[in-house]
């Protein structure tokens, strides 16, 4: 059983995200779709696409104008937990909230690491912070490949774990 969002034009701000899956979000496919949260508070802690769960296949989304100011916490696409991910072929731009990519797990959402990410064939650029940012507790699995990544305020990608184990970057 899948939960399927496709093909919609959803713009959104305030205190949420875009599409957010939760704790456990499992089965979700989320394909083909245009997310905006230009509005979105200082501190709503979000993105176009945040959660975690077991077989995310988040593909083909046009993610952009994702707000926030000050705080930094909204995202192109957020990871907060384990699971596993196939995140590919998306657009990411014009992040003025935080990072265009971004694991981080702090042991609130269910799980106290980041896991089987595999994020591939994604343009990001326009990016306040961190164009990629792989963060406290991602751990094993965790594979970027084939990504393009410009225009970031700080480094295209960041490394900032000491939990991360075998990751696979390349071209």
């Amino acid at each position: 059983m899948w939960i399927t969002i496709a093909d919609l034009r959803i713009e959104s701000g305030g205190n949420a995200g875009v599409i957010a899956v939760q704790i456990d979000g499992d089965h979700w496919r989320i394909v083909n779709n245009e997310l905006s949260a230009a509005t979105a508070t200082n501190n709503a802690r979000a993105a176009g696409i945040n959660g975690n769960g077991t077989n995310s296949h988040w593909v083909g989304n046009h993610i952009h104008d994702i707000g926030g100011g000050v705080a930094q916490e909204n995202h192109g696409i957020y990871i907060d937990g384990d699971g596993s991910y196939e995140i590919a072929y998306n657009t990411i731009e014009h992040v003025s909230g935080s990072n265009g990519m971004q694991i981080f797990v702090n042991g609130g959402n269910g799980s106290d690491y980041g896991n089987n990410v595999n994020f591939h064939h994604n343009l990001v650029h326009d990016i306040s912070k961190h164009g990629i940012n792989i963060a406290d507790a991602s751990q094993n699995n965790i594979k970027l490949c084939n990504n393009v990544v410009y225009n970031t305020t700080f480094a295209s990608l960041r490394l900032n774990t000491n939990t991360l184990h075998g990751a696979k970057l390349y071209n």
